[in-house]
């Protein structure tokens, strides 16, 4: 009955919506009068409605929205692009119910107008139908507006951001409605759930948690413990780590066998045997016998911290080559935002970077020629002699900050680290130094206390223009 109630809300809900927008997978808009398929031909119009829908209703600047799909070229031809395609989208732009209303200077999306697959799984989640919102997760498509990627590397990082917030909120709308579900006692529900979910992200420990919670619910103590290993596989295949110590502690409490069941030795979180009543004890090893295999273990320990330090200290890259790095002026990609935000935000972290003795770091002169470019690092990397390349984007909104980086070598073109920080926007100077501190780290070269910051710091040099562009 309730199953039933949801439905009708959710249908009554979209109702009033004229077209439907299918975001996961392939990008498909729909009228839902005559069900003919309503998308625009070519792909920068579709990337247009993307972008849109992400703003929910909010308006955006012309300018801002021809940066985002023409970054690549001048402001004039950029804004004909624009001109050109919202042209294309005429039939959404006319009579009392178009989707997209054009205003001299802004663009914006009637929200009204438009449902969507991603508000229906929220919907879903919000009411607590897990059948259906289990049915809906699993129909979805792999990526969000997939077939629209390349077509412009500002519309590119802005895709890569906008998937990752959509499919940590699916993850965060699922798993609200899996602990209101296990609280109302809707087991079966809950775990078939949170199996859908685990196949969006298999090293999320919240899924998991809640996912054993269930199966002890449910009596399954086996289920629980092969949901925990196949997230300590994917935690150890991913980000080489283990489960947090609440997970471990939650995986040896569901797990830790009755009294009814048959005697045996149980292992603790420290790998420690503890036998069970009725069992008899195992012996001992004799005293002298731990104590010579702690000696050669320490001795082996010895040998290898040697070793090591001797490796360091022969390293011609951290003796004599410090490495080089240019920091590209971040791109700015805020809806009617300036770009000396994000310009500043990547200024700091060069003056960061240049403090730490063993990197040498290019100047901002130099870098910034290649701002706005698609180039290859490779070629990047020889014009201004560097082995790596920094750049990334800033999106603001709302008092919050989110921030990707991109580390590339420029050897091979390879991009050797990414991450992605989300903060309130009052704490961009601590991000700014995290990142600073991880660009190091990743390159093993990671400052440290007052060498960092003494007189062994090195100014930034600068190749000159002339230099750069040749």
């Amino acid at each position: 009955m309730a199953d039933h109630a949801t439905n009708v809300w959710t249908d009554l809900v979209s109702s009033v919506a004229r077209y439907e927008l299918r975001c996961w997978g392939q990008f498909a808009l729909f009228d839902r009068i005559d069900r003919q398929d309503r998308s625009p031909r070519s792909r920068k119009g579709r990337a247009i409605i993307a972008h849109l829908w992400s703003l929910g209703g909010a308006p955006i600047n012309r300018e801002r929205l021809a940066g985002l799909l023409w970054s690549e070229r001048g402001d004039e031809q950029a804004r004909g692009s624009l001109r050109q395609s919202l042209f294309q989208l005429k039939e959404l732009t006319s009579g009392k119910r178009r989707l997209l209303i054009i205003e001299r200077d802004q663009i914006r999306l009637n929200p009204n107008m438009l449902a969507s697959d991603v508000a229906r799984i929220e919907l879903l989640a919000r009411f607590g139908n897990l059948k259906e919102l289990t049915r809906a997760l699993a129909a979805k498509g792999d990526r969000l507006f997939d077939g629209l990627d390349g077509l412009d590397p500002a519309f590119d990082d802005w895709l890569s951001l906008e998937r990752s917030k959509q499919l940590d909120r699916v993850i965060e709308c699922g798993v609200d409605a899996a602990n209101r579900g296990l609280a109302s006692g809707a087991t079966d529900d809950v775990r078939r759930l949170v199996s859908c979910l685990q196949h969006l992200d298999e090293a999320n420990e919240t899924i998991a948690r809640v996912g054993m919670r269930a199966d002890h619910a449910a009596g399954e103590a086996g289920a629980a413990n092969l949901r925990f290993q196949k997230l300590r596989d994917a935690l150890g295949r991913e980000l080489h780590v283990e489960p947090s110590r609440e997970t471990r502690s939650l995986f040896q409490v569901i797990t830790s066998p009755s009294p009814a069941a048959p005697p045996a030795a149980i292992e603790t979180e420290r790998g420690a045997e503890v036998p069970r009543a009725g069992t008899a004890p195992r012996r001992r090893a004799p005293v002298f016998r731990r104590a010579q295999w702690a000696w050669l273990l320490l001795v082996a320990l010895v040998a290898v911290l040697g070793a090591l330090l001797l490796w360091q200290r022969g390293s011609p890259v951290a003796a004599n080559e410090p490495v080089s790095i240019a920091v590209i002026p971040f791109r700015d990609m805020s809806a009617g935002s300036e770009s000396y935000f994000a310009e500043g935000i990547s200024e700091e972290i060069l003056g960061l970077l240049a403090r730490n003795p063993n990197l040498e770091v290019l100047g901002r002169g130099s870098a910034a020629m290649y701002k706005n470019g698609d180039l290859d690092p490779r070629y990047v990397g020889r014009k201004l002699n560097v082995d790596y390349l920094l750049e990334g984007s800033v999106w603001t909104a709302s008092r919050k900050v989110r921030i990707l980086v991109r580390l590339l070598r420029t050897k091979d073109g390879v991009l050797v680290w990414s991450e992605r920080y989300d903060r309130p926007l009052d704490d961009i100077l601590a991000v700014q130094n995290e990142i600073g501190a991880a660009v190091a780290q990743r390159l093993n070269k990671e400052p440290s206390g007052e060498a960092a910051a003494g007189p062994r710091a090195r100014a930034p040099r600068d190749i000159g223009p002339r230099a750069a562009a040749e």
